[in-house]
């Protein structure tokens, strides 16, 4: 075992990064009954550089999956959901999502945050969309 530090505290080889690296989860969007992408439109409808950070933030999510928290995942209060949390400059964007079986993470919604809190109205539209995709498997 190698020592981490001058107290001589031992730590294992295989830290948490590579272990969840050497299996990156799988990120989908939710889709609708039209077929339809709601989040990946969002994403798309975006300005170059907060695409930019978004799609970091979607990497970061594929690698580290359910143990990616703060600043760049929260969960949401009184949800089975999270949100992935980007900002730059004074826009911040989130894009909820939910973890399912198969390392697969399903992208539901994505919006512009404006108010300290999630608007119940967004909040109930990732909670329909995530029961819709729930249904149909």
């Amino acid at each position: 075992m190698r020592r981490c530090c001058a107290r001589e505290r031992p730590f294992l080889a295989s830290t948490r990064a590579e272990v969840t690296l050497n299996e990156p989860w799988i990120i989908e969007f939710y889709r609708d009954e039209r077929g339809r992408e709601p989040a990946r439109d969002f994403i798309d409808s975006l300005d170059r550089q907060l695409h930019s950070k978004v799609s970091r933030a979607i990497r970061l999510l594929e690698s580290w999956g359910n143990t990616l928290g703060m600043p760049t995942a929260a969960p949401v209060t009184g949800y089975r959901f999270w949100e992935l949390r980007v900002q730059t400059g004074g826009n911040n964007v989130r894009i909820f999502y939910f973890a399912f079986s198969g390392r697969r993470m399903i992208l539901l919604h994505g919006y512009w945050k404006k108010t300290p809190k999630a608007p119940p109205a967004e909040r109930a539209l990732a909670a329909r969309r995530m029961a819709e995709f729930l249904a149909r498997r």
